[in-house]
């Protein structure tokens, strides 16, 4: 299947793509459509980066399912 134009070419890519997305988003965090919508990334794409970001820490999910910055990510910028 081609890739939706603007859409990042290299995982790299999608990951700062995703990233961007949160920085850029509410800080009460973002559901999943929403970074996927932010992130021009298909659903099930930003759904599997996200589970791999969650399990690093660099992610972190709250009880209403919205998504922000996690705390290794934040340790690492600090």
């Amino acid at each position: 299947m081609p890739r939706k134009p603007g859409t990042p070419a290299t995982v790299t890519g999608r990951v700062l793509a995703i990233l961007d997305a949160l920085g850029a988003g509410d800080p009460a965090g973002l559901s999943l459509a929403e970074i996927s919508r932010r992130a021009e990334l298909p659903l099930s794409t930003t759904f599997r980066l996200v589970q791999e970001l969650l399990a690093g820490r660099m992610l972190a999910r709250d009880e209403h399912r919205r998504y922000r910055i996690g705390p290794r990510l934040r340790e690492l910028a600090g």
